[in-house]
């Protein structure tokens, strides 16, 4: 039996999303700041946050759909160039 009413639980949720969310943006800008401009490194993660809520899991896909938006729009710009390995 589920002990939080529905919109606790939204609430609760969306939470742990935005530090999530806010986790992720430390973690890819440390690992992008010299390939991204902080407003389209910010662009990409509200497009990934935008997918991982149409999702059922919005907790689960957010990480790598951050990294892949993020990884797609730095080489779209700096093609030639290699941020850290990976952001984890």
């Amino acid at each position: 039996m589920n002990t939080f009413p529905s919109h606790a639980r939204q609430v609760r949720t969306s939470a742990v999303f935005r530090r999530l969310r806010s986790s992720l943006h430390d973690r890819l800008a440390a690992c992008y700041a010299s390939i991204l401009p902080g407003a389209l490194l910010r662009r990409a993660l509200d497009e990934a946050a935008e997918t991982a809520h149409s999702t059922d899991f919005p907790l689960l896909f957010l990480p790598a759909l951050a990294e892949e938006r993020v990884r797609a729009v730095a080489s779209v710009i700096a093609p030639n160039r290699t941020p850290c390995q990976s952001a984890w």
